[in-house]
């Protein structure tokens, strides 16, 4: 068997091109003087067949052609494509019609020949399923087969049974035998190719018409090989990112089902893994949200906006304690404009909110304090330095009432009230300056308030 590296002068001697037609000549040299007549009924209909594949083709080559013009509304590209072909001889009726049956191109140049006249509906296939974007109708003329059928007839007529016993038998036994090795060769290409051996070369086809093929689907398989590794490597590369990532990262439904979280997303929910929080869940965010409302208030803004970024919002953890999440997401949309999917990150602020919170508190008590220490500064006697201050108390607080109790001996017989500040719709309750005898519950609760480091609620 030849290899690539063989002679090109070998190539040459070894041309099944050569081959066949020096076979075949000497077979119509053989045969010439002995001739039959050529039913015109066979040749007219093989020469009608042919121009049934030749019509099917043109329809399979503009299908191809204005499929994307048609889906990208281009009619401007259609009319061009419809131009060029019109130009072709033998086309003498060309009719190219949108999804709605209006016409964007027409031509004929004649009554359409009997039997020419095809269409074919023009379908677009994407991710929302299959959808007619249009409709092609094309008339090929069928007089140059018609009078290649009798120029055929008339030149053969008594050739024509002997020419065509000796080429199948040529046929039979010789081609069989010149081609069955390079094709099988291709066969074997091909198969290791489709099972995956993408090392497939073409050495092993002997005659050097063949070895462009062989060549074209080496190099196809390399070029496939190459895009399989490089897409590996971004999957791995980006694999990595999504599964070693700090912040969570999930993808949803509309709807709310869990497309898709990484470990981080499971593990700031407290939850052992995705599998663990898929299980507990439901495969449905919803279960998530301390406020359902808050999903509802999310979405909506990626409606109207398409992202949202750094929302704050409230979220459960496996042990149904409540936590503040950072959220910042984005709604990915199909090529028609209906939402698909939602996705983005999340990220547990709870900490900082706390710290928010303690230092607003912080600052709030800063503030008050300086409120009574301006209220002491500014009083001109004990009396008014009293008032004062039991009116921050009351500002400060947003109490009903605020006032001074002595003595704050819990043993005392009898307590009184002397100065007392409250709001207008809220007249003072306890009469100032009268004396109170102290009973029980009276002696309990001040107790309680002398011993407690803050605050004491009382609820009535």
């Amino acid at each position: 068997m030849p290899s690539d590296r063989t002679p090109p002068e070998r190539l040459a001697a070894r041309s099944i091109v050569k081959r066949l037609t020096l076979a075949l000549v000497a077979t119509v040299c053989v045969v010439s003087l002995a001739a039959i007549a050529a039913a015109y009924t066979l040749v007219e209909r093989a020469e009608k067949g042919g121009a049934e594949q030749r019509v099917s083709q043109t329809l399979a080559y503009l299908s191809g052609s204005l499929e994307a013009p048609l889906w990208a509304v281009d009619y401007d590209s259609v009319r061009t494509i419809g131009a060029a072909l019109s130009n072709d001889e033998h086309v003498v009726a060309l009719t190219i019609r949108n999804e709605n049956g209006a016409t964007l191109y027409a031509v004929e140049k004649a009554p359409p020949a009997s039997g020419m006249l095809r269409s074919m509906r023009i379908y677009h296939d994407d991710v929302g399923g299959r959808r007619l974007v249009g409709e092609v109708a094309v008339s090929l003329s069928d007089e140059a087969s018609k009078a290649a059928s009798r120029r055929l007839v008339l030149s053969s007529l008594l050739m024509a049974v002997l020419t065509l016993v000796a080429v199948i038998g040529v046929a039979v036994v010789y081609v069989r035998e010149a081609l069955s090795q390079p094709i099988r060769g291709l066969n074997e290409m091909v198969a290791a190719v489709a099972a995956g051996d993408y090392e497939a070369t073409a050495t092993t086809l002997p005659y050097v018409e063949f070895k462009p093929f062989g060549r074209a689907l080496a190099q196809m398989a390399g070029e496939v090989r190459d895009q399989m590794a490089r897409v590996r490597a971004a999957e791995t590369k980006y694999r990595g990112i999504f599964e070693n990532a700090v912040d969570g990262i999930f993808q949803t439904s509309p709807d709310g089902r869990i497309l898709g979280v990484n470990p981080a997303f499971a593990k700031g929910l407290g939850f052992d893994s995705v599998d663990d929080l898929l299980a507990h869940t439901g495969g449905s965010s919803a279960s998530l949200y301390v406020d359902r409302r808050d999903r509802e208030r999310l979405l909506a803004e990626l409606m109207r906006a398409g992202s949202i970024t750094a929302h704050e919002m409230q979220v459960r953890r496996k042990d149904g304690r409540a936590i503040w999440a950072s959220v910042s997401a984005r709604l990915v949309r199909d090529e028609h404009g209906k939402p698909i999917l939602v996705e983005g990150f999340v990220s547990d602020v709870s900490a900082r909110k706390q710290a928010e919170h303690e230092r607003l508190a912080n600052l709030r008590f800063f503030e008050s304090m300086d409120r009574i220490n301006l209220a002491i500064q500014g009083a001109a006697d004990v009396e008014q330095l009293m008032g004062d201050v039991l009116q921050a108390v009351l500002e400060i607080f947003d109490c009903d009432r605020a006032f001074l109790l002595h003595p704050c001996d819990p043993d005392a017989a009898a307590w009184h009230v002397p100065m007392e500040r409250t709001r207008p719709e809220y007249p003072g309750a306890l009469a100032e300056g009268a004396e109170m005898p102290r009973d029980a519950r009276m002696s309990a609760n001040q107790r309680r308030m002398l011993a407690a480091d803050g605050p004491v609620q009382f609820i009535a």
